[in-house]
Protein backbone atom coordinates (compact mmCIF):
# COMPACT_ATOMS: atom_id res chain seq x y z
CA UNK A 1 0.00 0.00 0.00
CA UNK A 2 1.11 3.23 -0.99
CA UNK A 3 1.01 6.25 1.58
CA UNK A 4 0.91 9.89 1.36
CA UNK A 5 4.52 10.13 1.16
CA UNK A 6 5.58 7.63 -1.73
CA UNK A 7 3.94 10.06 -4.33
CA UNK A 8 6.85 11.11 -6.78
CA UNK A 9 8.63 14.21 -6.15
CA UNK A 10 8.18 14.80 -10.23
CA UNK A 11 4.53 14.86 -10.21
CA UNK A 12 4.47 17.13 -7.20
CA UNK A 13 7.16 19.62 -8.80
CA UNK A 14 5.45 19.49 -11.89
CA UNK A 15 1.95 19.84 -10.16
CA UNK A 16 2.83 23.05 -8.32
CA UNK A 17 4.70 24.19 -11.58
CA UNK A 18 1.28 24.21 -13.72
CA UNK A 19 -0.79 25.58 -10.41
CA UNK A 20 1.63 28.25 -10.43
CA UNK A 21 1.33 29.39 -14.32
CA UNK A 22 -2.03 29.15 -14.11
CA UNK A 23 -2.50 31.43 -11.02
CA UNK A 24 -0.10 33.83 -12.57
CA UNK A 25 -2.13 33.77 -15.68
CA UNK A 26 -5.06 34.64 -14.25
CA UNK A 27 -3.83 36.89 -12.04
CA UNK A 28 -1.98 39.10 -14.75
CA UNK A 29 -5.27 38.67 -16.84
CA UNK A 30 -7.28 40.32 -14.04
CA UNK A 31 -5.04 43.27 -13.70
CA UNK A 32 -4.72 43.80 -17.26
CA UNK A 33 -8.97 43.26 -17.58
CA UNK A 34 -9.35 45.65 -15.31
CA UNK A 35 -6.81 48.45 -16.16
CA UNK A 36 -8.38 47.69 -19.38
CA UNK A 37 -11.80 48.78 -17.91
CA UNK A 38 -10.38 51.63 -16.45
CA UNK A 39 -8.83 53.26 -19.85
CA UNK A 40 -12.18 52.28 -22.01
CA UNK A 41 -14.15 53.80 -19.51
CA UNK A 42 -11.70 56.67 -19.36
CA UNK A 43 -11.59 56.92 -23.20
CA UNK A 44 -15.87 56.84 -23.19
CA UNK A 45 -15.49 59.93 -20.73
CA UNK A 46 -13.48 61.67 -23.26
CA UNK A 47 -15.28 60.55 -26.41
CA UNK A 48 -18.46 61.90 -24.96
CA UNK A 49 -16.92 65.31 -23.48
CA UNK A 50 -15.64 65.89 -27.40
CA UNK A 51 -18.81 65.04 -29.20
CA UNK A 52 -20.60 66.98 -26.40
CA UNK A 53 -18.81 69.92 -27.14
CA UNK A 54 -18.68 69.49 -30.77
CA UNK A 55 -22.62 69.02 -30.80
CA UNK A 56 -22.86 72.07 -28.42
CA UNK A 57 -20.73 74.28 -31.21
CA UNK A 58 -23.05 73.24 -34.00
CA UNK A 59 -26.31 74.35 -32.10
CA UNK A 60 -24.45 77.71 -31.92
CA UNK A 61 -23.47 78.24 -35.37
CA UNK A 62 -27.06 76.70 -36.29
CA UNK A 63 -28.64 79.54 -34.58
CA UNK A 64 -26.38 82.19 -35.31
CA UNK A 65 -27.20 81.93 -39.03
CA UNK A 66 -30.22 83.41 -38.48
CA UNK A 67 -28.98 85.97 -36.03
CA UNK A 68 -26.53 87.58 -38.50
CA UNK A 69 -29.01 87.37 -41.25
CA UNK A 70 -31.13 90.05 -39.18
CA UNK A 71 -28.33 91.43 -38.29
CA UNK A 72 -26.88 92.35 -41.47
CA UNK A 73 -30.29 93.30 -43.24
CA UNK A 74 -32.05 95.16 -40.47
CA UNK A 75 -30.76 98.21 -41.39
CA UNK A 76 -31.95 98.14 -44.94
CA UNK A 77 -35.63 97.89 -43.45
CA UNK A 78 -35.33 100.28 -39.88
CA UNK A 79 -34.00 102.63 -42.58
CA UNK A 80 -36.37 102.90 -45.46
CA UNK A 81 -34.67 101.66 -47.89
CA UNK A 82 -36.96 99.00 -48.83
CA UNK A 83 -39.89 100.64 -49.59
CA UNK A 84 -42.66 98.34 -48.20
CA UNK A 85 -45.52 100.08 -50.13
CA UNK A 86 -43.59 97.80 -53.01
CA UNK A 87 -44.50 94.06 -53.31
CA UNK A 88 -41.56 93.84 -56.35
CA UNK A 89 -38.98 95.08 -54.30
CA UNK A 90 -39.76 93.19 -51.15
CA UNK A 91 -39.86 90.89 -52.86
CA UNK A 92 -36.09 91.40 -54.75
CA UNK A 93 -34.49 92.16 -51.24
CA UNK A 94 -36.14 89.07 -49.68
CA UNK A 95 -35.13 86.85 -52.54
CA UNK A 96 -31.83 88.18 -52.90
CA UNK A 97 -31.28 87.56 -48.86
CA UNK A 98 -32.46 84.45 -49.24
CA UNK A 99 -30.00 83.33 -52.41
CA UNK A 100 -27.41 84.14 -50.54
CA UNK A 101 -28.79 82.15 -47.75
CA UNK A 102 -27.55 78.75 -46.38
CA UNK A 103 -29.99 76.33 -47.92
CA UNK A 104 -30.69 74.81 -44.15
CA UNK A 105 -32.86 78.49 -44.12
CA UNK A 106 -36.29 78.25 -44.78
CA UNK A 107 -37.59 81.65 -44.31
CA UNK A 108 -36.62 85.48 -44.00
CA UNK A 109 -39.61 87.76 -43.33
CA UNK A 110 -40.34 90.90 -41.80
CA UNK A 111 -43.93 91.42 -39.48
CA UNK A 112 -45.16 95.26 -38.94
CA UNK A 113 -46.57 96.72 -35.44
CA UNK A 114 -50.08 96.81 -37.74
CA UNK A 115 -50.28 93.27 -38.45
CA UNK A 116 -48.52 93.47 -42.04
CA UNK A 117 -46.57 90.87 -42.80
CA UNK A 118 -43.67 90.18 -45.73
CA UNK A 119 -40.81 87.47 -46.52
CA UNK A 120 -39.63 85.03 -49.17
CA UNK A 121 -39.60 81.03 -48.08
CA UNK A 122 -38.78 77.68 -49.32
CA UNK A 123 -41.41 75.47 -50.29
CA UNK A 124 -40.84 71.62 -50.68
CA UNK A 125 -39.16 71.90 -54.29
CA UNK A 126 -36.56 74.61 -52.88
CA UNK A 127 -38.25 76.98 -54.73
CA UNK A 128 -38.13 80.78 -53.40
CA UNK A 129 -42.01 81.85 -52.99
CA UNK A 130 -42.71 85.47 -51.89
CA UNK A 131 -44.82 85.38 -48.89
CA UNK A 132 -47.26 88.29 -48.20
CA UNK A 133 -49.82 88.97 -44.92
CA UNK A 134 -51.67 92.57 -45.57
CA UNK A 135 -54.53 94.37 -46.12
CA UNK A 136 -54.48 93.37 -50.04
CA UNK A 137 -54.82 89.51 -48.75
CA UNK A 138 -57.33 90.90 -46.27
CA UNK A 139 -55.15 89.72 -43.40
CA UNK A 140 -54.40 86.03 -45.37
CA UNK A 141 -50.70 85.11 -45.52
CA UNK A 142 -50.24 84.74 -49.59
CA UNK A 143 -47.59 82.92 -51.33
CA UNK A 144 -46.91 84.11 -54.42
CA UNK A 145 -44.41 82.15 -57.39
CA UNK A 146 -41.54 84.29 -58.41
CA UNK A 147 -39.77 85.11 -62.02
CA UNK A 148 -36.67 84.91 -62.92
CA UNK A 149 -36.73 88.27 -61.57
CA UNK A 150 -37.68 87.46 -58.31
CA UNK A 151 -40.90 89.72 -58.78
CA UNK A 152 -44.26 87.33 -57.61
CA UNK A 153 -46.30 86.60 -60.57
CA UNK A 154 -49.35 84.55 -59.09
CA UNK A 155 -50.39 83.10 -55.45
CA UNK A 156 -49.63 79.71 -55.46
CA UNK A 157 -50.76 79.11 -52.09
CA UNK A 158 -53.06 80.58 -49.23
CA UNK A 159 -52.47 79.62 -45.22
CA UNK A 160 -55.33 81.51 -44.24
CA UNK A 161 -55.61 84.73 -41.71
CA UNK A 162 -52.15 85.24 -40.47
CA UNK A 163 -51.42 87.70 -37.28
CA UNK A 164 -48.11 88.32 -37.04
CA UNK A 165 -48.85 90.10 -33.66
CA UNK A 166 -50.02 86.39 -32.41
CA UNK A 167 -46.61 85.03 -32.97
CA UNK A 168 -43.93 83.96 -30.11
CA UNK A 169 -40.73 85.59 -32.29
CA UNK A 170 -42.89 89.12 -33.32
CA UNK A 171 -43.80 88.69 -29.12
CA UNK A 172 -40.65 88.29 -28.11
CA UNK A 173 -38.84 90.68 -30.72
CA UNK A 174 -41.18 93.29 -29.63
CA UNK A 175 -40.38 92.90 -25.95
CA UNK A 176 -37.08 92.96 -26.39
CA UNK A 177 -36.86 96.15 -28.73
CA UNK A 178 -35.08 94.45 -31.10
CA UNK A 179 -35.00 91.86 -34.04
Amino acid sequence: MRTFYDRSMKKDIRRLFVWTIITSLLTVSLIIFYYWRISVNDMIVEMQAELSQSIHREIENFIAVPMQMNERNRYALEKGIIDLKSPEEMARFFAGVMHGADETIYSFSFGTADGRYYGVRRNKENVLEFMRSDPSTKGESVYYALDEEDIPVYPVFSAGVFDVRQRDWFISAKTMQQP
